[in-house]
């Protein structure tokens, strides 16, 4: 799959953007500060019905004006796809196909993206929460109703919570308790059976990116329910007390994430932040990859300031892999000569100054 036309308009700092994709590597490149992070965000959200910044609708919009939009054509082996989004600050407005969409789920369906930037490298160092969103993002792309699942599961927790704090019907809570169980059980299951499935890819790619310098492992995780079951039933009895005095919900997949280890060690603490983002292309590339296998039709894979703690030989062995994988990427660089130090060409190169698209070569 890949994007052949896209258009912006206020969104962020970019005005008035008309471009035509091409399949293959496309260059972004600029000095910091000119659009370019602005410009795959904005590509990010074709697919996602949000950007990988802002929280706020309001965040998009470009100064002093009302709304933003954000458009583009997607062809596939299957089929191609119009997607329009208007952007005002207290809703969204998306169309697909000249249709007006029914679910998130369509969009994650009709354009899949895979995105690599420094936010998420950051998301390593931050602890459970941060793997936590990283591990969501890809069980998202992969699992049509997870989405579905991790709704119904934060409803329950939220009522679950109030009722903790209202202290009063016991009967109810035990209700909600088992409705908390029976959703975090499920929500559980998806993430440590995506991980399971990926491992070994993911050490296989890991370690042809660093030249097999580094292996991946992850904390012992557990794939049959009814143990997943047990062990959080355990964790809920042991916490009910405290529970109860704090009015919140200790334990349970809000609260959890994976550990990942390098090379026997935890990696947040003792990998280098190019061993870091090492470990994040490489998990990117595996998410590609069993994508295309599920699917077959391949998301397009957007990298922010790709390169940056990374030496030429990983830059090399990262573009060997997917050239010819990935039908389309996005990179962005404030150095254009990045493509000519590994040895590689470019399909399309994109200056971005102030927003603007300054030329095309």
């Amino acid at each position: 799959m890949f994007l052949t036309q896209f258009v912006a308009e206020s969104f962020r700092n970019l005005e008035n953007l008309n471009i035509e994709f091409k399949p293959g590597l496309n260059l972004i490149w600029g000095d910091n500060a000119q659009g370019k992070t602005n410009l795959i965000e904005a590509i990010y959200f074709l697919g996602n019905l949000k950007g990988f910044r802002a929280l706020k609708n309001s965040d998009m919009i470009q100064w002093g004006k009302s709304s933003a939009s954000v458009g583009g054509v997607s062809i596939s082996p299957l089929a191609s796809q119009k997607i329009q989004i208007k952007i005002e600050p207290s809703k969204k407005t998306a169309h697909l196909n000249g249709k007006t969409a029914a679910n998130a789920r369509e969009f994650f369906s009709a354009f899949p993206v895979i995105l690599l930037c420094p936010e998420e490298l950051a998301l390593v160092d931050k602890g459970p929460s941060g793997r936590r969103a990283l591990l969501d993002r890809a069980v998202f792309l992969m699992e049509n109703d997870y989405l579905d699942k991790f709704r119904r599961f934060y409803f329950v927790l939220k009522t679950r919570n109030l009722l903790l704090r209202q202290n009063k019907n016991q009967k109810e809570l035990d209700v909600w308790t088992e409705s908390f169980i029976e959703t975090a059980v499920s929500i559980i299951h998806s993430r440590n059976l995506f991980l399971k499935n990926v491992i070994r890819d993911w050490n296989d790619i890991n370690g042809y990116l660093t030249g097999n310098h580094d292996s991946i492992e992850i904390d012992h995780q557990e794939v049959d329910k009814n143990e997943i079951e047990i062990v959080l039933r355990n964790k809920i009895k042991k916490s009910y007390n405290r529970e109860r005095e704090v009015g919140y919900t200790i334990v349970g997949p809000h609260t959890e994430g994976p550990v990942f280890l390098l090379n026997g060690k935890q990696l947040r603490n003792f990998a280098s932040q190019g061993q870091k983002k090492s470990f994040l292309l490489s998990f990117k590339i595996t998410q590609i990859l069993n994508y295309q296998k599920k699917n077959k039709k391949t998301p397009i894979l957007l990298l922010d300031d790709f390169g940056s703690d990374l030496d030429i030989k990983r830059q090399k062995n990262f573009f060997e892999m997917v050239y010819g994988k990935v039908k389309q990427i996005f990179f962005t660089t404030n150095d254009e000569k990045i493509l000519k130090n590994c040895g590689i060409s470019s399909d399309n190169e994109i200056y971005i100054k102030q927003g603007k698209l300054i030329n095309k070569i």
